[in-house]
Protein backbone atom coordinates (compact mmCIF):
# COMPACT_ATOMS: atom_id res chain seq x y z
CA UNK A 1 0.00 0.00 0.00
CA UNK A 2 2.83 1.95 0.45
CA UNK A 3 3.26 2.55 -3.62
CA UNK A 4 -0.11 3.86 -2.98
CA UNK A 5 0.36 6.49 -0.78
CA UNK A 6 -0.64 5.00 2.71
CA UNK A 7 1.05 5.29 5.59
CA UNK A 8 1.31 2.60 8.38
CA UNK A 9 0.01 3.35 11.90
CA UNK A 10 -0.33 1.48 14.61
CA UNK A 11 -2.21 3.20 17.45
CA UNK A 12 -1.41 1.06 20.38
CA UNK A 13 2.11 1.68 19.92
CA UNK A 14 1.99 5.18 18.45
CA UNK A 15 0.72 6.75 21.18
CA UNK A 16 -2.52 9.23 22.04
CA UNK A 17 -0.87 12.47 20.57
CA UNK A 18 0.37 10.90 17.65
CA UNK A 19 -2.63 8.87 16.60
CA UNK A 20 -4.53 12.39 17.00
CA UNK A 21 -2.48 14.44 15.17
CA UNK A 22 -1.71 11.49 12.19
CA UNK A 23 -5.51 10.73 12.30
CA UNK A 24 -7.14 14.11 12.22
CA UNK A 25 -6.13 14.51 8.61
CA UNK A 26 -6.85 11.17 7.25
CA UNK A 27 -8.22 10.54 3.70
CA UNK A 28 -8.52 6.60 4.14
CA UNK A 29 -8.28 4.49 7.00
CA UNK A 30 -7.92 0.76 6.00
CA UNK A 31 -7.36 -1.81 8.68
CA UNK A 32 -8.66 -5.37 10.49
CA UNK A 33 -11.79 -5.03 12.30
CA UNK A 34 -10.56 -4.24 15.83
CA UNK A 35 -10.85 -2.05 18.58
CA UNK A 36 -8.24 0.75 17.02
CA UNK A 37 -10.92 1.53 14.14
CA UNK A 38 -12.80 3.54 17.04
CA UNK A 39 -10.22 6.05 16.55
CA UNK A 40 -11.91 6.96 12.97
CA UNK A 41 -13.92 9.31 15.27
CA UNK A 42 -10.63 11.77 14.71
CA UNK A 43 -10.70 11.70 11.22
CA UNK A 44 -12.54 14.34 9.36
CA UNK A 45 -15.78 13.35 7.83
CA UNK A 46 -15.37 12.31 4.36
CA UNK A 47 -12.63 9.76 5.01
CA UNK A 48 -12.62 6.07 3.45
CA UNK A 49 -12.82 3.24 5.76
CA UNK A 50 -12.36 -0.13 4.83
CA UNK A 51 -12.96 -2.74 7.25
CA UNK A 52 -11.13 -6.01 6.74
CA UNK A 53 -13.16 -9.07 8.18
CA UNK A 54 -12.49 -12.16 8.96
CA UNK A 55 -15.12 -14.81 6.48
CA UNK A 56 -16.54 -16.41 9.95
CA UNK A 57 -17.30 -13.50 11.55
CA UNK A 58 -19.08 -9.82 10.57
CA UNK A 59 -19.75 -7.39 13.50
CA UNK A 60 -21.49 -4.27 11.78
CA UNK A 61 -19.95 -1.83 14.95
CA UNK A 62 -17.82 0.12 13.13
CA UNK A 63 -20.23 0.51 9.86
CA UNK A 64 -22.55 1.98 11.98
CA UNK A 65 -19.45 4.39 13.44
CA UNK A 66 -18.56 5.28 9.98
CA UNK A 67 -21.83 6.37 9.25
CA UNK A 68 -22.31 8.22 12.43
CA UNK A 69 -19.16 10.34 11.59
CA UNK A 70 -19.36 11.43 8.03
CA UNK A 71 -17.42 8.58 6.60
CA UNK A 72 -17.36 6.44 3.82
CA UNK A 73 -17.38 3.01 4.68
CA UNK A 74 -16.56 -0.27 2.89
CA UNK A 75 -16.00 -4.11 4.21
CA UNK A 76 -13.80 -6.09 2.49
CA UNK A 77 -13.35 -10.34 3.74
CA UNK A 78 -10.39 -12.25 4.04
CA UNK A 79 -9.93 -15.92 4.24
CA UNK A 80 -9.28 -17.26 7.69
CA UNK A 81 -5.95 -18.69 8.72
CA UNK A 82 -4.26 -20.92 11.49
CA UNK A 83 -7.82 -21.79 13.70
CA UNK A 84 -7.24 -24.22 16.02
CA UNK A 85 -10.00 -26.15 17.93
CA UNK A 86 -10.26 -23.95 21.28
CA UNK A 87 -9.99 -20.91 19.46
CA UNK A 88 -13.46 -20.39 17.21
CA UNK A 89 -12.64 -18.33 14.00
CA UNK A 90 -14.97 -15.60 15.50
CA UNK A 91 -12.39 -14.35 18.08
CA UNK A 92 -9.22 -15.20 14.96
CA UNK A 93 -7.05 -12.08 14.77
CA UNK A 94 -6.01 -14.00 11.81
CA UNK A 95 -6.86 -13.04 8.40
CA UNK A 96 -5.43 -13.59 4.73
CA UNK A 97 -5.79 -11.16 2.17
CA UNK A 98 -4.49 -11.11 -1.61
CA UNK A 99 -3.22 -7.59 -2.15
CA UNK A 100 -4.01 -7.69 -5.34
CA UNK A 101 -7.90 -8.24 -3.97
CA UNK A 102 -7.19 -5.30 -1.36
CA UNK A 103 -5.57 -2.90 -4.75
CA UNK A 104 -9.18 -3.22 -6.50
CA UNK A 105 -11.27 -2.72 -3.14
CA UNK A 106 -9.28 -0.05 -2.74
CA UNK A 107 -9.91 1.36 -6.54
CA UNK A 108 -13.78 0.91 -5.75
CA UNK A 109 -13.74 2.92 -2.98
CA UNK A 110 -11.65 5.39 -4.34
CA UNK A 111 -14.47 5.82 -7.25
CA UNK A 112 -17.82 5.65 -4.89
CA UNK A 113 -18.92 8.99 -3.72
CA UNK A 114 -20.31 10.19 -0.43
Amino acid sequence: LSRMGFQALDCGASGVCRTAAELSRAEWIVAPHGAALTNMVIAPPGCRVVEIFNPSFTNPCYRMLAARCGHRYMAVFGETIHLTANRPAESSGNIALDPQTLVQALDSAAKTSA
